[in-house]
């Protein structure tokens, strides 16, 4: 059993050094290694206290990504890589409609399309067929691919039609390319034509909403659902190569994925509800760029319930309420630097609140964060990030940065209600300024080199715990704890400077090794020896510290980028 160290004092103290030291054969539970349910894959985590998970209990199936070979676009751009299939599409160009047999054009309709035209002008042009069915009181039956072309425009909705379906076949989508596409006050779904019913069946091959190569697909007050499966470029609605536009006060529920992008620009969702999709809510991927995610509420989807993943970069996720999703929150991975996270309810998700995973300088700021299995959450490389003025609450832990993740600052958050601990700061550069934590076990956990700044605790039962591995530096803090206000395993190093301390008897439980009271009013050789040896400790723990730093950028540069789990497919 280690040693441990305990202080406490109930008036203020000016200087403070305790050191101990330990043999370096800590376990690795006591050095801090992260859990497996802190573990960067959410897809079954251990649900915080209280939870019984978001609407989906962790029913998912494992991932299988189908290619989707040809593309589904290359109708428009190389028909010839449709040779020999039998797929069914009808194609817009800006002066005809045609209609195809894979690369064969078995009709042409003259149509000018110059300017915006409507999809029920497209359907009339057309005339009845196994194209596209006029099925009355404002509904359209598409049962073909509908592709538009380079300089087309097309208007869904808003024209006296308010539902479009898309037949359940493994060749049907709406797209285009270099297009222009919107869908005004319309409900747009999958439809089992046999059944009479929307399919349900996302292990299928439902239909889906593509548009890229510089296209503007916007959608507005409208209807997305049941669309999408686990095909590339197949899974509900999404922005790819370039395409931009925009999603707003529209209803998106029971997709594959409810909101994907690739290689997409300036994308704007504001004010939709984003729920029930069977994975991800939101999930920008691949070097999108200049996102805003604003006044949305994302709930009850599968997995994580917003994700920016590989190289999603200056955007600002701001405003939304992020709730009950079987994964986590709101989740920044692997180099999607340079996000605002800022004004979010992020809450009862069953993984984390809020993570940022192999990202830098994220700015997390203004969030209420509660209920969740960790509140803040960054790990896997990543350096820079602010953590600042969140409320955190009643979370298994407030906030944890490890594996990694170094120069993390967090300042001015108000944790409280952890059930395990307030802060846990496992990595180098971790700062804690002007925080303030209550209530709760422990305060904050340093399990690395940490220094904390005028940050207070109250209403818990040790204030600051410095494990075997920590080196804290600890100053003008105000602690107030049941138990201990400094507690230290054997082998921590700390440095407490200008703090108030109220605790229990300064000295309880195991005595340490070595324990100093740094007398600044008395010159150095007036020092006992005790004293003395101290002070070269703190020489020694500077050097600890820079020594661990290296070996951590070292492992930085030979780790892997994405740990297994993480990375959604392409």
């Amino acid at each position: 059993m280690s040693r441990r160290l305990r202080v406490g004092a109930s008036l203020p103290i000016v200087a403070l050094l305790a050191l101990s030291l330990s043999s370096p054969t800590a376990s690795a539970q006591s050095a801090g290694e992260p859990s497996s349910s802190v573990s960067s894959s959410a897809s079954s985590p251990s649900p915080a206290p209280g939870k019984t998970g978001g609407s989906r209990s962790g029913s998912l199936p494992e991932r299988n990504v189908r290619p989707y070979n040809p593309k589904p676009l290359d109708v428009v751009r190389d028909p010839g890589k449709l040779a020999g299939l039998h797929r069914r599409t009808l194609r817009l160009s800006t002066d005809r409609i045609d209609l195809m047999r894979g690369a064969t054009v078995l009709r042409s309709v003259p149509f000018d399309a110059r300017s915006t035209v409507s999809f029920s002008a497209v359907a009339a042009a057309v005339g009845p067929g196994p194209w596209v069915k006029d099925l009355g009181d404002g509904q359209l039956l598409l049962k073909a691919a509908f592709a538009q072309g380079p300089g087309t425009s097309v208007r869904f909705g808003g024209d006296g039609t308010d539902t479009i379906r898309l037949a359940a076949r493994p060749d049907v989508f709406i797209g285009g390319v270099q297009a222009r596409a919107t869908f005004q006050d319309v409900l747009v779904t999958s439809w089992n034509v046999s059944a009479q019913q929307v399919d349900r069946d996302y292990r299928g091959d439902r239909p889906f909403i593509l548009y890229e190569g510089g296209s503007v697909l916007d959608i507005v007050g409208s209807e997305i659902a049941y669309l999408g499966s686990d095909r590339s470029m197949a899974y509900g609605t999404s922005w790819r190569l370039g395409a931009t536009g925009s999603m707003t006060d529209s209803d998106v529920h029971d997709n594959f994925f409810g909101v994907y992008s690739f290689r997409a620009r300036d994308l704007r969702l504001e004010g939709n509800r984003i729920h029930d999709n069977v994975y991800y809510g939101v999930d920008p991927h691949d070097y999108t760029k200049g996102l805003d995610i604003r006044g949305n509420e994302v709930y009850g989807n599968g997995d994580h319930g917003i994700v920016l993943s590989v190289g999603v970069t200056d955007g600002v996720i701001a405003q939304n309420h992020v709730h009950d999703n079987d994964g986590n929150g709101i989740v920044m991975d692997e180099r999607s630097d340079g996000n605002l996270i800022e004004g979010n309810r992020s809450e009862r998700n069953r993984g984390d609140g809020i993570v940022v995973l192999g990202s830098s300088r994220v700015v997390v700021r203004g969030n209420v964060i509660s209920d969740n299995r960790v509140g803040v959450r960054l790990n896997h490389d990543g350096e820079h990030n602010v953590v600042r003025s969140n409320t955190i609450q009643g979370n298994r832990e407030g906030v944890e940065v490890y594996d990694g993740a170094v120069d993390t600052l967090f300042e001015a958050n108000r944790i409280s209600s952890s059930s395990e601990a307030g802060m846990v700061l496992e990595e180098v550069g971790s700062v804690s300024r002007d925080d303030r934590i209550s209530d709760g076990p422990v305060g904050i956990e340093v399990r690395g080199p940490a220094t904390i700044e005028g940050s207070a605790t109250r209403g818990v039962e040790r204030g600051i715990v410095v494990t075997s591995r920590g080196i804290a530096e600890i100053d003008g803090v105000d602690l107030e704890a049941s138990d201990a206000a400094v507690e230290l395993d054997r082998g921590a190093i700390a440095r407490v400077r200008r703090s108030r301390l109220a605790a229990p008897d300064p000295f309880t439980g195991a005595q340490p090794r070595l324990a100093v009271a740094n007398d600044i009013a008395h010159p150095w050789w007036s020092l006992p020896w005790f004293a003395i040896a101290g002070l070269s400790f703190v020489l020694l723990a500077l050097v600890l510290q820079a020594v661990h730093r290296t070996r951590n950028i070292g492992m930085r540069r030979h780790r892997s980028r994405a740990p297994a789990g993480v990375s959604n497919a392409r």
